[in-house]
């Protein structure tokens, strides 16, 4: 019974962070939820490098990086009929 609770209570943390990501649209939010690990609240995250070798050490910029690696824009549209040559 005790490992059944100790799932569910998993599963519903896991939807509930889940669900806040999706719901996120301040960068706060995100980092604040990206800095919690295992129950433990960690302040630092790393610079990161952008493309061109620079390093991105402000919020906002971490989270244009991570959106343009993770969640790329849709690709441009591609005509499914192609005609013959």
């Amino acid at each position: 019974m005790f490992n059944q609770l100790r799932k569910t209570i998993k599963s519903a943390k896991r939807e509930w962070a889940q669900q806040v990501l999706d719901d996120a649209e301040d960068p706060n939010v995100m980092w604040r939820l990206a800095g919690v690990r295992k129950g433990r609240v960690s302040k630092l995250f790393p610079p990161l490098r952008d493309p061109s070798g620079n390093w991105v050490e402000d919020a906002e910029g971490k989270l244009s990086l991570l959106r343009e690696r993770f969640f790329p824009a849709a690709p441009a549209h591609v005509e499914t009929i192609q005609p013959d040559q």
